[in-house]
């Protein structure tokens, strides 16, 4: 007979940010990137590739130690994003 396991020691949390536009982007995820930068934490932003040239535009030489990908490559199939 299997067992139940115990809960991992912290919880899976998903959220979701709301928009609208290009700035609203903007301002709802260069103040999250930048205090993973600040914090020394490996960062990979997966969006359109307009929004990479975005984001890399206002993150400057920051931009560097940030991983970026094309959700257009990456795909549509949580299989393939997860591990990336």
């Amino acid at each position: 007979m299997l067992q139940a396991t115990s809960h991992p020691k912290t919880p899976f949390r998903h959220e979701a940010l709301l928009y609208a536009g290009d700035d609203g982007f903007l301002e709802g995820t260069l103040p999250f990137v930048r205090a993973g930068l600040e914090a020394d934490e490996p960062i990979l932003v997966a969006v359109a590739a307009h929004r990479i040239d975005l984001m890399r535009a206002e993150l400057g030489a920051d931009a560097e130690d940030v991983a970026f990908a094309d959700m257009a490559r990456l795909g549509a199939n949580p299989a393939r994003i997860i591990p990336a």
